[in-house]
């Protein structure tokens, strides 16, 4: 409903039953300031509750009003809560999707590098396999474990050909004393 009316609140035009109200005061509340409409709402002299936007023309001065019934509003609202609603709960069940796919990949690699990791306990130094990383840091942790396992691998090789040298030394030193 377009409503245009004067200071004192009598109807000068109305979109909507026009013959009824026009010429009759009917209370609209106080006047908008200049320049700052204003949107409340309240129920219109025909006993519908409605969303009225008032703003002043200073011609006048008038006060312009338009209104919107609320169960029109809530309607046209309704369909907009629904898809804004199936958005959300969209947006929340991909997080939690994608979330627990990464937790589930990740949890998966680093099964894998606590049984190299046990193995290497155990005295296997051979380097864990290559595997697909889900991410950097795991890819990180395997170059790791490969490079540790290597590393521990060379420094046993070393370790037990230094022993082997020393295990000859002392037999050609014994061997030497008793001629």
């Amino acid at each position: 409903v377009v409503t245009l009316a004067d200071v004192r609140g009598r109807i000068l035009a109305r979109s909507r039953d026009a013959e009824r109200y026009i010429g009759h005061a009917v209370d609209l509340g106080p006047m908008p300031a200049a320049g700052a409409p204003r949107v409340e709402p309240h129920e219109s002299p025909d006993g519908i509750d409605r969303y009225y936007g008032d703003t002043l023309i200073a011609r006048g001065p008038w006060r312009f009003s338009v209104g919107i019934p609320r169960n029109e509003v809530y309607l046209r609202l309704r369909s907009l809560w629904i898809r804004n609603l199936a958005i959300v709960l969209s947006a929340i069940a991909a997080v939690l999707f994608l979330s627990l796919w990464l937790s589930h990949s990740t949890s998966r690699e680093i099964v894998v590098m606590q049984s190299a990791a046990k193995r290497i306990a155990d005295g296997d130094l051979s380097p864990p396999p290559v595997g697909r990383a889900p991410n950097l840091e795991i890819a990180q942790l395997q170059h790791a474990f490969r490079t540790m396992a290597t590393s521990l691998r060379d420094m046993r090789d070393a370790l037990d050909s230094r022993v082997e040298q020393e295990r000859k030394m002392r037999e050609t030193l014994q061997s030497l004393q008793r001629r």
